[in-house]
């Protein structure tokens, strides 16, 4: 009997193995090119997708999809993005929303669980020329920061996505290492995310001081996350030097806790 269940175990360890490795692999998929060479107004977008769950845990991917493409973003960075899990069906959510949307899309996990793993994606009009992957200091679920460099046509920018952590002292340490690690130079650079701080706390004020912050610094308010009567601003898009701002958006998701958040910008060509 010990040597049957020894024979057992060795034989789920031997199955577990491959897809533990598949499942914390990034993915990179460049197909399109739209409007390259011609680009200066640029549409950003973040959104956290909850997995494209509704509140009571049904898989709605395809309203997502629709949510995303009625705005029609250029770059979109998205969290809570399921890979192959059992809750969402066994998909890979950022290839479906890749294809349909016709866009470039790049996957970082931050949780593997074995069978499938969620994380972090950006996805682009134009094409990914590299990424890099830098893991936050967690205190309890592992958190991290993704480069995207993009080619616009025009010129390339760098595109950062991040999804912070809820406990408070976390936030800090974790924005602390943010502006440690994005690079300085003459690059424009985008950070986008949910930072699962409201506007007035320490976190997003200490990135004011590195970055621009076109809705606080023209006193709107948006909603960017919703639940249980509770409504304020956890998701930002923040901007160094070489973006001109336009507008901003915040839509109501039917699906998600949180709601798309979009800039319309200008971005210089020198």
């Amino acid at each position: 009997m010990k040597k049957f269940l020894a024979q057992l175990v060795g034989l789920l360890v031997y199955l577990a193995i491959p897809l533990y490795i598949s499942s914390d692999q990034c993915i990179l998929n460049n197909e399109y090119a739209h409007g390259f060479n011609s680009v200066k107004n640029l549409k950003v977008m973040t959104y956290n997708i909850r997995g494209a769950r509704t509140d009571d845990g049904k898989i709605e991917l395809d309203t997502i999809i629709q949510e995303i493409k009625k705005l029609d973003p250029d770059i979109l960075a998205l969290q809570e993005v399921d890979y192959h899990l059992p809750r969402s069906h066994f998909e890979n959510q950022v290839e479906v929303i890749g294809k349909q949307l016709e866009m470039n899309y790049l996957f970082v996990p931050n949780l593997n669980f074995v069978i499938g793993s969620y994380g972090n994606a950006i996805l682009s009009k134009f094409p990914i020329i590299e990424y890099e992957y830098y893991q936050l200091p967690s205190e309890s679920e592992s958190r991290g920061l993704v480069r995207a460099q993009i080619n616009t046509g025009t010129q390339n920018i760098d595109v950062y996505a991040t999804h912070l952590g809820l406990p408070y002292t976390e936030r800090v340490d974790q924005v602390a290492s943010l502006n440690t690690l994005i690079a300085n130079g003459p690059m424009p650079k985008l950070l986008l995310g949910d930072f699962n701080t409201k506007p007035t706390e320490i976190p997003i004020q200490s990135l004011r001081s590195v970055f621009i912050d076109p809705v606080r610094e023209s006193h709107f308010n948006l909603t960017t996350y919703k639940h249980k009567n509770k409504e304020t601003q956890l998701d930002y898009i923040l901007y160094t030097n070489g973006f001109t701002f336009e507008s901003a958006l915040s839509d109501s998701s039917t699906i998600s806790d949180h709601n798309p958040l979009m800039y319309s910008l200008i971005l210089s060509t020198q």
